[in-house]
């Protein structure tokens, strides 16, 4: 039997017990249980009776503190600042299930009583879990009520995920509903808390932000090498006193201090007495001073050392990620040069220097018993070795890649690379003209070198010509460089010759070492490798791999993290961010120079129409993930290309010569389909045209225009066939426009002439086959 009929069966049952008399209830209770089987009154036992009669449970609550949140929060998204992008990404990531989920259903969500639900509280029966349950089954509802409405318009993969998520509604949570409680507390908490964030990081805008810019980080950085000179020149100070101390106890006792221990005290004469104990006491303050100079070098100055040494080079990893991030057009101006680095190791070095001289002095002080001078020198020694692996640790890590080489590397195409050492001055390491040499290595063996394995032997995974140079100091800058020019990539052919993508996803970099030559004040020498990689690089033999390289170099550079294994990126990540990115890298392509008009980005018109041409819609606030899989292998639907592709060959275009001008000048629309066009363009002046980018053709602008049609005789909206950069090169935009007479406004009233006047090339003639230019309607 069913739940419905035992339902009826015992509401039928309560009838009767309810017209009988007390006399008559056990009759009657007789008579009910022989009229139904043992195993039916079984299951009758286990319902929960006041659940099958209780009224409906409410789910929906005015009081929610989650209403409006959504909102708030996709409205965040496009002004968030860096740090704010960061705590959206992680969100992005974290509930990358439930986002369509969240998104469809905001207000629905928002609404739910998930704050009146104790999710630790999943006794069977308990309020708590009736309200999870309930909620669970409204969810469960209004999303199939959803899909089943066919007014509804989403997309396939949207319709496919919400499926999904139907079906673990039914499957897994209507029968462990906290486990949703608790998802949802989760994610919208997590909204919550990024909400409040941005906020407080409103509030502090005009001053200092909460996280301390690079360019403080620096000058605390420098505030402790100062602190640290003081100390080293106060020991010094001190140091020189023990030393005439050292000299006088020397001259008394005639450089035999250890004969101090074999006299006896009580045979001297009492004027010798009172030399001897003299002399025992300046013995006794030098062993003292001498033991309190030790404990500072070993309690204070070499953690200091240590932890600078430690703070420099996280200073220059986060440096190399500026680098990678200046590659794609993203600067930060809280972000230091690599002079302010230089300020830190030379001086840092130079203290390193002296810090050993301090223990070569110290060990010469040899005025205590021969026991405790054996104890004293073994630690010194040990302070000593640990300063000089502080000091290679400085060397070997401060060796930087001031130019890189190209991060899409054309085979046997000349390049050139510039290198700095840090520390070279502060060590005089420029003494001697040390030798550099560079390898270009894969994945695996930068893996290799990465986590620590530092072979002498690296095999290479192609030839480079040029790849040892000699450093050079300048006695005007004091800067210490390695220039590297005239080299060559030469590769023998790999990858999958049917896939040219395989190729162009292949990360690999230039590993250079330097071979530097110290010697030590305790004349202590060493042969120290001093290493750094380039940024990935993908090499390419023909420029039709081209965009798809550039696609791999521009992902990495825009998302890998600043610590990472060698070549690791996220193959998923937000709109939002992507298209920030992307909008980093047109202002670097399309910058002009010194004196000319700003550079113009994707405003929010673009971006709408980038964001359509991706997705399928144009709601750019939302909180979407994408993929490279997306972005740089599917082809856009119904082209024979990739979005990558379609916005790197536009970029090409707007970044040439011959378009960047105009573009930066606003005369070219750009960002806007045919359709669009048709509206703006048709509700103006005949003759009305602007420019836009062609969906079809790649690289290639096209003019739009409202005219009239002969073999109509209707005004239209029609367009020109597109022009590429090989187009343009012979005739200009503005003389392509100056030719066409049916063009009279751009858009949206501006005539021609008093925009492109002086564009126009002097002295230009009409060719008549180009006059008679084709529009399609």
């Amino acid at each position: 039997m069913d739940e419905q009929g035992v339902s009826d069966s015992l509401a039928n049952a309560q009838e009767q017990i309810n017209d009988l008399d007390d006399p008559n209830l056990m009759e009657a209770i007789d008579d009910f249980n022989a009229r139904f089987p043992a195993d039916i009154l079984e299951e009758l036992n286990t319902l929960d009776v006041e659940e099958l009669f209780s009224p409906p449970i409410t789910t929906d609550y005015d009081d929610s503190p989650w209403i409006g949140q959504w909102s708030r929060f996709t409205e965040l998204v496009p002004r968030a600042d860096t740090d704010v992008k960061t705590q959206i990404d992680r969100y992005g990531r974290e509930f990358l299930n439930i986002l369509d989920f969240r998104r469809f259903f905001a207000e629905i969500i928002e609404r739910k009583g998930w704050h009146r639900i104790e999710p630790s509280d999943d006794v069977l029966g308990s309020e708590n879990m009736k309200l999870a349950k309930a909620t669970v089954i409204s969810l469960q509802e209004e999303v199939n009520n959803f899909l089943s409405n066919p007014n509804v318009q989403i997309n396939f993969n949207e319709r496919t995920r919400l499926q999904q998520w139907h079906r673990q509604l039914q499957n897994q949570y209507i029968n462990q509903p906290m486990e949703l409680v608790q998802v949802m507390l989760t994610m919208l908490r997590k909204e919550q808390s990024i909400l409040i964030f941005a906020a407080n990081r409103k509030e502090e805008a005009s001053t200092i932000t909460k996280q301390e810019s690079q360019v403080e980080r620096i000058q605390t950085i420098m505030n402790e090498i100062s602190q640290l000179e003081s100390s080293l020149q106060d020991s010094s100070q001190r140091l020189d006193r023990l030393h005439t101390e050292f000299q006088q106890l020397q001259i008394y006792t005639s450089g035999n201090i250890k004969a101090l221990d074999a006299y006896n005290v009580q045979t001297l004469s009492s004027t010798d007495a009172k030399t001897y104990n003299y002399l025992c006491k300046l013995r006794e303050s030098i062993i003292n001073n001498k033991q309190l100079l030790v404990k500072a070098h070993q309690e204070q100055m070499r953690q200091q050392f240590q932890k600078l040494v430690l703070q420099i080079k996280q200073e220059i990893l986060h440096w190399q990620r500026m680098q990678a991030c200046a590659n794609n057009g993203r600067t930060f101006p809280t972000t230091c040069d690599i002079n302010h680095l230089e300020d830190c190791c030379n001086p840092l070095s130079k203290l390193l220097t002296k810090s050993l001289e301090q223990l070569v002095r110290l060990l010469h002080l040899e005025v205590d018993t021969v026991a405790n001078e054996s104890h004293m020198i073994s630690v010194i020694e040990g302070l000593r070795q640990q300063y000089e692996d502080v000091t290679k640790d400085l060397i070997e890590n401060t060796l930087v890649l001031e130019k890189q080489p190209p991060q899409v590397l054309m085979k046997d195409k000349k390049f050139v690379c510039q290198l700095r050492h840090l520390a070279g001055d502060g060590l005089s390491s420029h003494q001697f003209r040390f030798d550099t040499q560079v390898w270009l290595i894969n994945m695996e063996t930068a893996r290799t070198l990465m986590e620590g394995d530092h072979i002498r032997e690296i095999k290479p995974s192609g030839r480079i010509v040029n790849n040892t140079a000699k450093a050079d100091f300048s006695d005007q800058t004091k800067q210490l460089l390695v220039h590297m020019r005239n080299m060559s990539l030469q590769m023998r052919q790999r990858g999958d010759r049917g896939r040219a993508d395989c190729v162009a996803e292949e990360k690999f970099c230039m590993v250079f070492r330097s071979f530097i030559s110290l010697r030590f004040p305790s004349n202590s020498e060493y042969n120290v490798v001093a290493q750094t990689m380039s940024l990935p690089i993908v090499v390419i033999s023909h420029g039709k791999q081209e965009a798809d390289a550039q696609a791999t170099i521009f992902w990495d550079n825009a998302f890998s993290e600043q610590s990472r294994r060698p070549f690791e990126v996220t193959d998923t990540v937000p709109w939002h961010l992507l298209l920030s990115e992307l909008d980093c890298l047109w202002k670097k392509n399309c910058r002009e120079g010194p004196g000319s008009s700003p550079v113009r980005g994707l405003d929010d018109s673009a971006r709408k129409y980038l964001t359509h041409k991706f997705l399928g819609r144009d709601d750019a606030a939302s909180i979407v993930n994408v993929t490279w899989k997306q972005f740089n292998r599917d082809n856009l639907s119904g082209m024979g290309f990739t979005f990558w592709k379609w916005f790197f060959m536009v970029m090409e275009l707007c970044s040439s010569v011959h378009v960047k001008k105009y573009w930066n000048a606003g005369l070219i629309k750009g960002f806007i389909s045919k359709a669009a066009c048709h509206i703006l363009l048709k509700q103006r002046q005949l003759g009305t045209f602007l420019f836009r980018f062609s969906d079809s053709n790649l690289g290639a602008v096209s003019i739009s225009c409202h005219t009239y049609n002969v073999n109509s005789g209707l005004e239209e909206v029609g367009h020109l066939e597109p022009d590429t950069i090989s187009k343009l090169k012979s005739r200009s935009l503005p003389d392509i426009v100056k030719d066409l007479k049916f063009l009279h406004f751009l858009y949206p009233d501006l005539p021609k002439n008093s925009v492109f006047q002086s564009y126009y090339t002097p002295g230009y003639c009409i060719f008549t086959a180009f006059v008679n230019a084709t529009v399609c309607y």
